[in-house]
C-alpha cells in the first residue's frame, strides 16, 4: 500500500504529466481501479500533482480503511 513518503518520493521524480499519468494508472490497477477509459487532462493532473502533495498519512490510513471496507463487501 501506498505511503506519504511513497507519495513525496514520486512527487520528486518531477516526472512529466504523460508519465505521471501512467504511474498513477498502474497503481490504481494494482488495487483494482481502471481508469483507462477516462481522459486526463493538463488541468486534471496539475489538480493531482496540488492534491498528493497535501496528502497526509492520516489522509492514506482513511482511504485505505474505507477501501478494506468497500472490497470486502462491507
Amino acid at each position: 500500500m501506498i505511503n506519504k513518503a511513497m507519495l513525496d518520493s514520486m512527487l520528486a521524480l518531477a516526472l512529466d504529466d504523460d508519465k505521471l499519468v501512467l504511474l498513477l494508472k498502474t497503481l490504481l490497477s494494482g488495487a483494482g481501479v481502471d481508469i483507462s477509459s477516462k481522459p486526463i487532462d493538463k488541468k486534471t493532473v496539475r489538480k493531482v500533482r496540488a492534491l498528493l502533495s497535501k496528502v497526509t498519512d492520516g489522509d492514506i490510513a482513511r482511504v485505505t480503511y474505507l477501501y478494506d471496507i468497500f472490497r470486502n463487501g462491507g
